[in-house]
């Protein structure tokens, strides 16, 4: 299923009416960023082994001939083709692997020169970011299309979001084990147990609210650090901290709040059951309200390619 289908069956199997449609994402959602860099990453680290291979096979050929140089049956133009050959792969694969790294880097050079010229794309949390981050996105996306870009920038917001929260989660901990049973409620009692410490700029973008604030998010925690507002709210994650870990999850937009009653009609009309596609709502979309706010998931989960 898509990332809105899941949104909308979530919010009806998981929270009382009235509640915002949210996405659990927990902070796998960016594990799983890292298992796919990482899967990358096995896929050229076997390309290499495998160019290794076919160069180490050359050089046995290579080393086996001058025993047998002498021999009428191995002629010495042999020895001197199988040098060449040996040479011509190696600066071919060294040009394809160098090539390959410039473009990459590139790309990811790119992607931050775009940020810059898209100021209200920015926030303060994006200097926490770290060169794989921005790499693992300048390969996830096409900057040639701007949607892409506009999903880019959504990415590295919350990547680096979810980076300030690893750090609050880790001072909230602290907080927690210095006060028994108690939990702060202001960020500004949690930095003295900031290390390193978070800027104003930063800690100011989130609140601590009740973990009914984010039901999804499942934290564990009955006060939890939430971000307050979405800088694209259609494509930003709403980070959730609490003192045992992080995680985020989706906004709730007014498309997906006018949706609810939608999905509950399709719920009722085929119990146990959820839909495969947002159009298979359509028919419980009874108010030019709903069938308005269907019309724009629908153009959103295209535009994301999902």
């Amino acid at each position: 299923m898509t990332l809105f289908q899941k949104t909308l069956i979530t919010a009806v199997l998981a929270a009382s009416a009235g509640t915002g449609l949210y996405q659990a994402r927990q902070a796998a959602a960016l594990s799983a960023e890292n298992r796919a860099l990482a899967a990358g990453q096995a896929a050229l680290t076997r390309d290499i082994e495998r160019e290794q291979s076919e160069r180490d096979a050359l050089a046995r050929r290579l080393a086996a001939l001058p025993a047998s140089a002498g021999r009428a049956s191995t002629p010495a133009a042999e020895l001197l083709k199988l040098r060449a050959e040996l040479a011509a792969l190696r600066a071919d694969k060294q040009d394809a692997t160098q090539s390959e790294a410039r473009s990459w880097l590139e790309k990811a050079r790119r992607l931050k020169q775009r940020l810059e010229q898209t100021p209200e794309a920015k926030i303060p949390e994006l200097r926490l970011l770290t060169d794989k981050n921005w790499l693992m996105v300048a390969l996830d996306f096409d900057l040639n299309d701007e949607s892409q870009v506009r999903q880019a920038f959504s990415r590295l917001r919350n990547m680096a979001e979810l980076a300030a929260g690893n750090q609050m989660q880790a001072a909230m901990k602290k907080y927690c084990e210095a006060h028994p049973g108690g939990y702060a409620t202001d960020l500004a009692q949690l930095k003295p147990y900031l290390d390193p410490p978070l800027e104003d700029a930063i800690l100011e973008r989130y609140a601590i609210q009740t973990s009914a604030s984010a039901r999804n998010l499942q934290l564990g925690d009955d006060w939890i650090i939430l971000l307050k507002t979405p800088t694209d709210p259609d494509h930003d994650l709403q980070v959730g901290v609490g003192s045992r870990g992080s995680g985020s999850t989706s906004f709730p937009t007014e498309s997906k709040r006018a949706l609810e009653p939608v999905l509950q009609a399709y719920q009722a009309a085929n119990p146990g059951k959820s839909p495969e596609h947002l159009a298979q709502l359509a028919p419980f979309a009874s108010t030019a309200e709903q069938q308005a706010a269907l019309q724009k998931e629908i153009a959103l989960e295209k535009a994301r390619g999902q």
